[in-house]
């Protein structure tokens, strides 16, 4: 029996373990497609003073980097502060010119996780991606496209 809890459909019950079931998590056979896609480089530079080959070369970085990790927004942006001495305008600058679909890196990372702990309920997913960064609205589209809506 599912229970409603602030607005979404919780399951209190871990998924049974055969996958895809009208209860359990969608059928995971292949990671998703790469999410991430070439930064924009042609953007007006908002930092005169700071070179911009140091922050484009973390641009270039991050794309191989993050497809298909699963990596929170949050997550990338400790990643580039601690890359560099960067000061928060910049991290976000960089964060926000890598052209990666968060979304999709939620959906990813929920699949993982269920791949990892396939006995997690959602509730228990939903508590593991807001802890690595993903936004609620993110973490539901991902749950809705790993257990179904």
């Amino acid at each position: 029996m599912a229970l409603a809890v602030m607005g979404s459909r919780v399951d209190p019950e871990p998924p049974p373990t055969s996958v895809g079931g009208s209860r359990g998590p969608a059928a995971i056979e292949a990671p998703t497609t790469p999410v991430a896609t070439t930064p924009d480089l042609n953007k007006a530079w908002p930092f005169p003073g700071v070179p911009r080959s140091a922050l484009d070369e973390i641009l270039q970085q991050a794309v191989p980097m993050l497809e298909g990790s699963g990596m929170s927004k949050q997550m990338y942006a400790n990643f580039a502060q601690d890359e560099g001495s960067w000061n928060d305008a910049q991290v976000e600058y960089i964060v926000e010119n890598t052209n990666v679909n968060w979304r999709q890196e939620a959906v990813y990372a929920a699949e993982l996780l269920v791949v990892d702990s396939p006995d997690s309920t959602r509730r228990e997913l939903r508590a593991v991606l807001l802890t690595v960064g993903h936004t609620p609205d993110d973490i539901d589209y991902a749950l809705n496209q790993v257990w179904g809506g």
